[in-house]
């Protein structure tokens, strides 16, 4: 029996689950099937401190006037890093849920909100201090965009898993290692889902794909090994394609739901998985990033607020 498994987040009490050395990633290929090594780096794990763990991608880098230092943006999924109220951070390369964590996001800009139908569209972009830019691995930062091809790359930070019986995965709990593998588009449908730790729902265009297995091949390994499916810390990581007419590497989809069975202890094959569609919200991620500031806009702006805060104290103790 399959079920939905909504909005695949870690929550933060399930870091004690470590990983499983030498478990066949869940649907993720070991190695980078292809892609630069610049894109790998520009995938990274992503934090919500005291809430939960995810994965998330850098789609833009913008230095400081003067000096080492800049910002990134860091395009995630909103269910992962919205609700958290400690603070964010990010980190490069492989870890766990107890680091490294490089950076830290000072800034959070949750997705798109319809009022009218008290929906979120499942996305958010953190603005990443970096001290020293160069301290920074190689970044081939794909461009957000709407897909081109069918075909797509999907990539994270979660949870893994072994060949379990024919044509199924075997989940085993573990976050911090990047795994990718490839799977197909086969709709954009509306998505509506809700987010049961937090009674939140969100309404997105959606790319959505299921999971397919190859026919089993005498003496091959692994045995019926299959595309990829996302699971539990693979939240707010990258669906990307590369345009075959231009070769540049486009960030297509954000991943957000998929199915399990009943209990998550395995995927079968049919299961579905759900990204929030990039191409139909550019002007929110590019509007987003742009906001993104420089050390002195951030100075001014958490300024304003302490200022608005002071004035309220005065204002509340003359009443």
């Amino acid at each position: 029996m399959k079920g939905e498994l909504l909005l695949r987040r870690i929550p933060f009490a399930l870091l004690a689950f470590s990983f499983v050395s030498g478990a066949w990633p869940i649907a993720r290929h070991p190695g980078d099937i292809g892609v630069p090594v610049g894109l790998i780096n520009a995938t990274v794990r992503v934090r919500a401190i005291g809430f939960g763990l995810g994965t998330g991608t850098v789609i833009d880098v913008k230095p400081d006037a003067s000096g080492p230092g800049g910002w990134l943006c860091v395009l995630t999924a909103d269910h992962v890093v919205g609700h958290g109220t400690d603070g964010w951070q990010v980190g490069f390369g492989n870890g766990t849920g107890a680091g490294p964590w490089q950076y830290n996001a000072p800034l959070m800009f949750r997705g798109p909100f319809d009022p009218a139908g008290g929906t979120w569209v499942d996305l958010a972009l953190l603005g990443v201090r970096v001290n020293d830019l160069t301290t920074l691995p190689a970044l081939t930062m794909p461009t957000p965009a709407a897909p081109v091809t069918p075909g797509v790359i999907q990539k994270g930070f979660g949870d893994t898993g072994t060949i379990g019986a024919p044509r199924e995965y075997d989940i085993v709990a573990g976050f911090g290692t990047y795994r990718n593998g490839r799977n197909t588009i086969d709709a954009t449908p509306i998505k509506e889902i809700g987010d049961p730790a937090t009674g939140k729902n969100y309404r997105y265009v959606s790319l959505e794909g299921d999971l397919d297995f190859l026919p089993p091949a005498p003496g091959a390994w692994p045995p019926d090994a299959g595309e990829s499916h996302f699971l539990s810390g693979d939240s707010g990581g990258p669906s990307v394609q590369q345009d075959p007419s231009s070769g540049q590497w486009l960030l297509v989809g954000v991943h957000s739901a998929s199915q399990t069975n009943v209990g998550y202890t395995r995927v079968v094959e049919g299961s579905l998985w759900w990204d929030v569609r990039v191409g139909s919200y550019l002007n929110w991620v590019e509007s987003s990033c742009a906001a993104v500031p420089e050390p002195a806009s951030l100075v001014a702006v958490l300024a304003g607020v302490l200022s608005v805060m002071v004035g309220r104290r005065r204002r509340a103790r003359g009443s």
